[in-house]
């Protein structure tokens, strides 16, 4: 059966029946509502891509209570707050439709399914669901997005029609790269304060083992410091002498400042960083970027945000999750 068409109970039975046969189930469901962990029988090492932002949750569109179940299972969940598409991939199958996972789904819509065996289809799904995994979600993550969760209160996740003469928002970067850092001791009569302020950040970690708190100490209030958000995606380069060290992406957990003394202030980002945090030179980076983001100067980055989804994704990809570099192609990225 090369391909067939699916739709009413049978999508979902067909569903059904493939995660329980398969051991390697590979999905993204861009929402996972009420009932989704009885729908879609995921276990111990398949993998799901589900939006969970806050945003998500908030609306009632992705119930996190859900996903706790599946992680509960096993299940590696990661979060794509753009995402929207929904295909299943198994052992040996394919299913790309209109569906989220929710009972108003399998009960009251009439959605429909493409199921598929072709080869090229599903190195082309395996490809893209890979590109979606980028942020893993993790415990402290789950319980705050639990606290926010509100039941839907409206049948579609489709924003209302905007105001007349509202602007449209801006998006935020995913990701900013932060250029003309230097290694810095930080002067012993302050250290006190910013071993605080470290010590504050580190309650704050979504994920308690494998990770650090990592500062970064400004002067004055630079503008990244008005820029940046928690929750944001930072890669540091920097400069030790003659060479400049790319390190692995660390997420934003708070913005600090303290007195220095003199009506002056110092100013930190604390971050949550990877133990492993294996540099790349800026000369390695530089080459595995060529495509993705223009790196000004032979010793120096500028700082620059990344708005463009697909370029971040194929940055933060230059590293594991854990930290390590990957060994991976870099991608290339399309559209740019």
């Amino acid at each position: 059966m090369p391909s067939n068409l699916l739709s009413g109970p049978s999508l979902w039975q067909r569903i059904t029946v493939l995660i329980n046969s398969s051991r390697h189930v590979f999905a993204a469901i861009s929402y996972v509502g009420r009932g989704a962990s009885k729908l879609i029988p995921l276990r111990r090492g398949h993998v799901l891509v589900v939006d969970m932002s806050l945003q998500a949750v908030g609306q009632g569109v992705t119930d996190p209570r859900e996903i706790a179940r599946l992680m509960h299972r096993g299940v590696k969940v990661f979060t794509r707050s753009n995402l929207h598409a929904k295909l299943i991939l198994t052992d040996k199958r394919l299913v790309v439709g209109s569906a989220n996972a929710s009972r108003n789904s399998a009960t009251v819509l009439d959605e429909a399914a493409l199921d598929t065996s072709d080869p090229f289809s599903r190195r082309e799904a395996r490809r893209f669901l890979e590109d979606l995994c980028t942020e893993p979600v993790r415990e402290r993550y789950l319980r705050k997005c639990i606290a926010a969760y509100r039941p839907p209160r409206f049948k579609a996740a489709a924003e209302g029609p905007r105001a007349k003469g509202a602007r449209h928002p801006t998006a935020r970067p995913k990701l900013w790269i932060v250029g003309g850092l230097r290694y810095f001791d930080v002067p012993e009569r302050e250290r006190k304060q910013a071993k605080a302020a470290e010590r504050r950040a580190g309650a704050l970690r979504h994920k308690r083992d494998g990770t650090y708190v990592d500062q970064v100490h400004y002067p004055r209030r630079y503008g990244i410091v008005n820029q940046l958000r928690p929750g944001d995606w930072v890669v540091e380069s920097i400069r030790d002498r003659r060479t400049s060290d790319v390190l692995p992406p660390r997420q934003l957990l708070s913005v600090e400042s303290y007195s220095r003394g003199r009506g002056k202030r110092r100013w930190t980002l604390q971050f949550e960083a990877p133990n492993a945090d294996e540099a790349l030179t800026l000369a390695q980076f530089r080459r595995r970027t060529r495509d993705i983001v223009k790196v000004v100067g032979r010793r120096t980055m500028r700082t620059q945000p990344i708005r463009s989804v697909s370029a971040a994704d194929a940055i933060m990809r230059l590293w594991t999750p854990n930290g390590r570099v990957s060994r991976a192609p870099a991608t290339r990225v399309r559209g740019r």
